[in-house]
């Protein structure tokens, strides 16, 4: 299985360097973000424990625990992102000790974690590789029988003429549909709910490298975020009408069960062997 982007990528693009404390928190979320979480109250029920893959720097599932009442765990590959993670856990009255460092396929943390977690959720992580389903069936292994994953991918189509080549690089555009995502389900999953989300479009999505054209993006996000996504937010609410176009709506997830009987069989199976 290829990895799409490594460790490097990240710390390029400074993902890591967020804190729970920024400018940033006083511009009312976006619609995508409102979005999500009108999509994930249908399925998660507070006292679930969350473990996001690919958590750095953990202010989304943080937004997400506090919102649902969930018990948050994560795991990311980078020291540097898990140390950012632990310390906004902190800050938020979470335990940091909830925070791993592990490299995703680690037999270690699989074996250590197998069928630990009513949700298993993902945020732009599967399209970094090239073997999707092999990733949605790790998802699966952490997940509870009967448990469900969560997974949301960008929709990088039009919006893709305005992120920079090397970053696109990095991101299997192939499973950019509700089809293609579903196609990739492995067995062990079945599918309950795959869509487009987020509204017409998300300039938050992309992003330039050089300063004045970004500067000016980051106004603009900031103005779509006041202005645009408040209308869509207001719309979802009076009507649960949202636009949709599959070149320019943002974001596409899916949501999928493990099957019980399948999951009960292998973890009975795993108990066994290790009582050996």
């Amino acid at each position: 299985m290829k990895h799409l982007a490594n460790i490097s990528h990240w710390k390029v693009n400074n993902y890591y360097n967020q804190s729970m404390f920024t400018i940033s928190n006083l511009i009312p979320q976006s619609f995508s973000a409102t979005h999500l979480h009108h999509i994930l109250n249908k399925f998660v029920k507070p006292g679930n424990s969350i473990l996001e893959i690919g958590v750095a720097p953990g202010l989304h599932l943080i937004d997400i625990a506090k919102k649902f009442s969930l018990e948050p765990y994560g795991l990311d590959y980078s020291a540097e992102g898990v140390r950012a993670t632990k310390k906004n856990f902190e800050a938020a009255g979470y335990n940091p000790s909830q925070v791993f460092k592990s490299d995703f396929f680690d037999d270690k943390i699989q074996k250590n974690n197998f069928g630990k977690f009513d949700i298993v959720y993902s945020a732009g992580f599967i399209e970094h590789f090239d073997d999707v389903k092999a990733v949605l069936e790790q998802h699966r292994k952490f997940v509870k029988p009967g448990g469900i994953a969560i997974v949301t991918i960008p929709n990088l189509k039009l919006l893709a003429r305005w992120v920079p080549a090397d970053v696109l690089a990095v991101h299997n555009r192939s499973i950019m549909s509700p089809a293609a995502l579903r196609a990739a389900l492995p067995t062990s999953l079945v599918e309950i709910e795959t869509d487009y989300y987020g509204g017409l479009f998300n300039i938050g999505l992309i992003y330039f490298k050089k300063e004045p054209q970004e500067f000016l993006r980051k106004i603009a996000y900031s103005i779509q975020r006041v202005t645009i996504d408040q209308f869509q937010k207001l719309l979802l609410l009076l009507t649960e009408y949202t636009f949709r176009n599959s070149q320019t709506t943002p974001d596409i997830y899916l949501v999928a069960r493990n099957k019980p009987q399948f999951a009960k069989n292998e973890l009975d199976h795993k108990n066994t062997r290790n009582k050996k």
